[in-house]
């Protein structure tokens, strides 16, 4: 048989590469959705937690420790949410899912741990800050109180319209996720072209 194996040969490089572009296609026009899907997720620092609280970045402060450790002294205005970061129940944000929340507990352990609570298993999309905790905030000289805890104004409030975070909210601007996305689109460039050279020669 008079069979063109070069032929063949540059038809299997053709459909590998068409098959390629078709999944790069394909993430170009999905990723972007998958980043805009929920809010940032930042750590703070005591300055710039306590900066952002006088500046009113935050919908609400939640302090997620124990009732023990809420009566020893907390952050002024905070909510009090006991054991959000493993087994507490979130009917004190029932509506704040698209809001800004700025989250604490004694060092930033347990606040991590309910942030991704919030995420995972209850879909909250807006920006989320660790505050870290009450360790740090005395360390910077910020003083505690002893008041009642504060509802979140978000919570059950139909009517309450969650903060759009501006640029002067600690590390959200865009910029660091475009960066990611144009990094992440060269590699995958980069891929197709070495898969594609790898079947060619």
């Amino acid at each position: 048989s008079n069979c063109n194996c070069h032929e063949i040969h540059i038809g299997l490089n053709n459909k590998v590469m068409r098959e390629a572009l078709a999944s790069l296609l394909t993430f170009l026009v999905f990723f972007p959705s998958l980043i805009y899907s929920g809010g940032v997720t930042v750590e703070l620092t005591s300055a710039e937690f306590y900066k952002s609280i006088q500046n009113s970045t935050f919908d609400a402060v939640i302090d997620v420790r124990r009732a023990d450790e809420w009566e020893d002294g907390h952050i002024a205005d905070a909510t009090f949410v006991e054991n959000l970061g493993s087994s507490g129940s979130i009917d004190a944000l029932l509506g704040c899912e698209k809001c800004s929340l700025a989250i604490y507990c004694r060092s930033g352990a347990r606040a991590g741990d309910a942030i991704k609570r919030l995420r995972d298993d209850f879909n909250f999309t807006g920006d989320l800050y660790n505050g870290l905790g009450v360790k740090q905030w005395k360390e910077e000289g910020y003083d505690l109180v002893k008041t009642d805890s504060i509802g979140a104004p978000c919570n059950n409030n139909d009517a309450y319209s969650c903060k759009n975070c501006s640029p002067d909210c600690p590390d959200s601007n865009i910029s660091g996720i475009c960066d990611k996305y144009v990094s992440t689109i060269a590699l995958c460039f980069i891929s197709v072209i070495t898969s594609w050279y790898s079947f060619s020669i």
